[in-house]
């Protein structure tokens, strides 16, 4: 299971090569995750109609996740307890909240963002060029 963080998919969606090269090297059968508030990025960073649709046939061949009220609340107790130390975001809480209830690791490049919540495993997709 491969669960995506915005900039990934960015990436991805974006045809940025290693990020291109990386997920077409994944089987065929691995499930991809997107949680719904890494949908939600997705579709407001695109630029124009075009960019809207290969976004929405991009997610159609994603399982989109989102949280169930009470995983949302663990979501609100780790924004509560490592705000102020880490400036965790709202949204950072609850991408990395799904990643956990699925207990798979977040793929994603901002492991400074996500490192505070110490349930959630991440893992650098690819090597970024530059």
């Amino acid at each position: 299971m491969i669960v995506f963080d915005s900039d990934g998919a960015i990436d991805v969606l974006r045809g940025i090569k290693p990020a291109v090269a990386w997920f077409d090297t994944l089987p065929e059968d691995e499930s991809l995750v997107v949680p719904g508030y890494v949908a939600m990025e997705l579709i407001v960073g695109t630029r124009d109609a075009e960019d809207l649709k290969r976004a929405e046939r991009w997610l159609a061949r994603c399982d989109i996740v989102w949280l169930e009220p009470l995983l949302a609340a663990e979501a609100l107790k780790s924004l509560s307890q490592y705000h102020l130390q880490n400036a965790i975001g709202v949204l950072d809480a609850l991408i990395g909240q799904v990643a956990i209830s699925l207990k798979s690791p977040l793929h994603t490049f901002n492991q400074k963002h996500f490192d505070v919540l110490p349930d959630l495993r991440t893992v650098r997709p690819y090597a970024r060029e530059g």
